[in-house]
């Protein structure tokens, strides 16, 4: 058989009409820690098969449990000379909980070895086949996140440019808990006469989903008693609910004690309300988690009706970062039942951080290291070719920090529609500064300081999830659980979600799904009114738990608190605007959980 390289191929490049390339120099973006530990491969090869072997002790173990860690190397045929670094390699900050800084190493004799992160560098003689390297760290507290984590163990032999890696990663089971409780999730809303969904799902004390199997019975007002079957950890039914306005279901199970009682979901013939995250990262970012593991955790676990997975910049993204994003949000999208918005993190630290979104369609990138979009002027005039919305988060850090303030005197609301006012960073809002704190705050660039300046700005949350968890979670870098983006639309489609972010009917929340309506002069929050002499507000909420207040705000200040109440009220009241003002609320439950609406202006 001929192996001639000058054999004919038939299909050759000048058979396809060539595509448009953005940016086609752009090199590839090495990550950080030791180790460029992507799936992106490039022409280098080399046989991994002769590198060695490599495990970890614990292989598994329970969620939030003390133990010591301990992770052996042992040497293949390929010996390691002077000035070799191996690394075992996680994506994400802290994924396994915060270690010891202290490392203890063992290796042969004729070997001086130093550690180097989680690894070592050869820093004397050879290490040669069979010979092993043990690292060890005394026992310190395991992430709380159950979960498959992976060390990805590199090779960066002295003078090549290109790491090696192990052929298979090594792999820690993060387990779940015994189950502590019952999650039963219905839709905010639903249309009157239609069934409405429900699903219940098995939780430990971290949040982990407790994959295991039974039966969940299930009682609402109005409701009749219905079974449902629960495996490894989640069951769905459907619920039909009659002319009821106001629904919640109780569920029990044998599975774990207690009764259990569903967020509520209200009729609404007008618009629907939708939760989802806009801001949330995976291991493309310096963050946990696989894409799919992200947007699976949020369709199955959280039930949100439309999330953004983004990556982060910290200067700029390559291509094939990009290209992967682009794919997973399409692969993920069921427009009438969950969508998917396209959109990347654009980081300055003179500006400040914020994440374009875009309504969908084979987008660009539009890197901040890039002269066209280096500021936001140039990145708003690049969007205005689009359909696109931008949204500033963790707007109050002092100006310059890694994490920094937002510049408001640089935003365009015509490009920004809604801010971010809390995350797992804490809150920016500015109406307390007592209330969820960034762990270092500038009051000069709080929301309430921006709205004051008079720019209108409606108003939502998010995780800033690094742990793959969107919606928010018991670990994240910063100590707090995450937010939620609240939309009221005419439908679950890419297309309603943007018309409604971009007209602010739009809301934050910290983890509750209250469901909260304000009008003022029968206009939806998010609403420019004309001048007015009187505001007549209309505020309805539906809570999980008891309201302990609401809190009517004009023009950043308090100006009449309402409460407590149960799990709903209604209010009405009216007030001279005396010129010029804005108009929001705040719902507070017994528990601390918060719902912010966007403003309404008048004049």
């Amino acid at each position: 058989m001929s192996l001639d390289k000058e054999r004919h191929n038939a299909d050759r490049p000048d058979r396809y009409r060539p595509r448009s390339k953005w940016l086609p120099d752009r090199p590839h973006k090495a990550y950080p820690g030791g180790g460029d530990v992507d799936a992106f491969g490039d022409e280098s090869l080399y046989k991994p098969s002769l590198l060695g072997t490599a495990c970890v002790e614990p292989s598994e173990i329970s969620a939030g449990s003390i133990a010591p860690l301990k992770l052996i190397y042992t040497t293949g045929p390929v010996q390691l000379p002077t000035g070799t670094v191996v690394s075992f390699c996680m994506r994400g900050q802290d994924p396994l909980g915060k270690f010891p800084q202290e490392c203890r190493i063992q290796g042969p004799d004729e070997c001086r070895l130093r550690p180097y992160g989680l690894g070592f560098v050869v820093e004397e003689g050879f290490l040669t086949e069979g010979q092993q390297v043990i690292l060890s760290w005394e026992p310190f507290r395991w992430t709380p996140l159950a979960g498959r984590r992976e060390f990805k163990v590199t090779f960066a032999f002295p003078g090549q440019d290109v790491e090696q890696r192990l052929p298979e990663p090594v792999v820690v089971n993060v387990t779940p808990l015994e189950a502590d409780r019952l999650e039963i999730t219905l839709p905010c809303t639903h249309k009157p006469g239609e069934k409405v969904g429900v699903r219940v799902s098995v939780r430990d004390r971290f949040d982990n989903r407790v994959p295991i199997n039974g039966f969940a019975s299930l009682l609402g007002t109005r409701v009749d008693k219905k079974d449902i079957h629960i495996i490894s950890g989640i069951g769905d039914c459907s619920l039909s609910v009659g002319d009821a306005h106001a629904i919640r279901v109780d569920a029990e199970s044998a599975l774990v004690a207690g009764k259990y009682v569903s967020n509520p979901s209200i009729a609404s013939s007008d618009y629907q309300l939708y939760v989802g995250d806009l801001h949330a990262h995976d291991f493309l970012s310096e963050a946990e988690g696989y894409t799919d593991e992200v947007y699976r955790w949020a369709i199955e676990d959280r039930r949100l009706d439309f999330i953004s997975v983004i990556p982060q910049s910290h200067g700029w993204h390559d291509n094939e970062t990009w290209t992967v994003t682009k794919y997973m949000n399409e692969r993920f999208l069921k427009e009438g039942e969950f969508v998917t918005f396209l959109g990347f993190e654009w980081q300055h630290t003179g500006y400040g951080d914020k994440v374009v979104h875009f309504l969908g369609g084979d987008q660009p990138y539009l890197p901040v290291d890039d002269s066209r979009y280096s500021c936001p002027t140039g990145l708003y005039d690049a969007l205005r070719e689009s359909d696109a919305f931008v949204i500033s988060h963790h707007t109050a850090y002092p100006p310059g920090n890694w994490c920094p303030a937002t510049d408001f005197d640089a935003i365009d609301t015509d490009i920004e529609r809604v801010v971010e006012i809390w995350s797992m960073h804490g809150s920016s809002e500015g109406y307390n500064n007592d209330d969820r704190p960034l762990r270092n705050m500038d009051s000069r660039y709080t929301v309430m300081e921006a709205l004051r300046k008079g720019l209108r700005l409606g108003f939502v949350a998010g995780s800033d999830t690094h742990s793959a968890r969107p919606g928010g979670s018991a670990k994240e870098p910063l100590g707090y659980w995450g937010g939620l983006a609240a939309v009221w639309a005419k439908d679950l489609t890419r297309r309603s979600l943007f018309e409604a972010i971009r007209a602010r009917r739009t809301y934050a929340l910290t983890r509750a799904r209250i469901v909260l309506r304000m009008t003022v002069n029968d206009a939806w929050m998010g609403s420019e009114l004309p001048a007015s002499d009187t505001a007549r507000i209309r505020i309805e909420a539906w809570a999980p738990l008891p309201i302990a207040r609401v809190e009517i705000v004009k023009n950043a200040e308090l100006l009449k608190e309402f409460g407590p109440f149960g799990d709903e009220c209604r209010i009405e009241h009216e007030d001279t605007t005396g010129g010029s003002a804005f108009y929001y609320c705040r719902v507070t439950q017994i528990d601390g959980e918060l719902a912010v609406c966007s403003p309404v202006w008048i004049g």
